[in-house]
């Protein structure tokens, strides 16, 4: 596998750490610095990506996969492209599978409910008459879902793939940080929504570049401004209340922190997908 297309789906290729001690860049400049040295990666895994969901019933674990490697390029992370892809793919198969026949129906309804209800409204000069502001009432709350359920999904599949929560937990959440988040979320919705619509303008042109790195490029942007969101509002108070129970039982402070940070000497392993983790932690 690592052989093919003259090492194009090569995983097996260490990467560098980063220095704990590394001054912080602002955020809007490490993002096009990352899309510029992961570029290439984001051609590999979108690829890959688009030929996984080929047989439809696979989407959504082949979204489970591509989420999890966005997440850890955006977070400069270790990553081995087609092997954690399937590695994610395979142990998600289930939960994935069933993400997808929610996100299909979802978008069904929703989908239905925005046209309907537009196509419903009648002209500027007779908006009072036949019900059309009950009318037009309705469309801003089909469009108000659809808003909040594309920014769900901002954070459904990152912690589908980051966290052992249960898919109630997860949607409850996501529900959460999609209003905690919101200026984030705002921004890369108005981010998605620029490049859609060049798509659009370009079509059908611009479909080349669709299969290039598109779905790759939002999704990594999605996980670059939503991550550090569910680390901060999943992760860390759970931490915090692990942090606090072993301080009452007189426990180690923390006693899963058996590796030393060594920055750009790291030489990155694969984890063992067979060791069983701490529920509701980050992967």
């Amino acid at each position: 596998m690592s052989k093919l297309f003259g090492g194009l789906l090569n995983y097996e290729k260490p990467g560098a750490g980063v220095d704990k001690d590394e001054p912080q860049k602002k955020r809007i400049f490490l993002y096009f610095i990352l899309l510029g040295r992961k570029f290439f990666k984001l051609i590999q895994i979108n690829l890959l990506f688009l030929v996984c969901c080929i047989p439809v019933v696979t989407i959504g674990p082949a979204f489970a996969g591509f989420t999890f490697v966005l997440r850890n390029l955006s977070w400069e992370k270790p990553v081995f492209i087609a092997g954690d892809f399937f590695d994610v793919f395979k142990k998600n198969f289930k939960r994935a599978f069933l993400f997808g026949l929610l996100d299909v129906a979802a978008i069904f309804i929703v989908g239905v409910a925005v046209w309907f209800y537009y196509n419903l409204i009648p002209a500027a000069d007779d908006l009072t008459a036949n019900g059309g502001v009950f009318y037009y009432i309705l469309f801003v709350i089909s469009l108000a879902v659809a808003i909040m359920f594309v920014f769900m999904h901002f954070y459904a599949y990152l912690m589908l793939v980051s966290t052992d929560l249960g898919i109630k937990n997860i949607l409850k959440n996501s529900f959460l940080l999609s209003v905690i988040c919101l200026r984030p979320n705002i921004i890369t919705g108005l981010f998605i929504s620029l490049i859609l619509f060049g798509i659009w303008l370009f079509l059908p042109l611009s479909m080349v570049l669709v299969i290039l790195i598109v779905p790759a490029l939002l999704w990594f942007t999605v996980c670059f401004n939503s991550f550090p969101g569910i680390l901060r509002h999943v992760s860390d108070p759970y931490y915090a209340k692990l942090k606090e129970e072993q301080g009452e039982q007189g426990g180690e402070e923390n006693p899963e922190a058996i590796f030393a940070d060594i920055g750009k000497k790291e030489i990155p392993v694969k984890p063992d997908s067979g060791v069983k983790r701490r529920k509701n932690t980050i992967k």
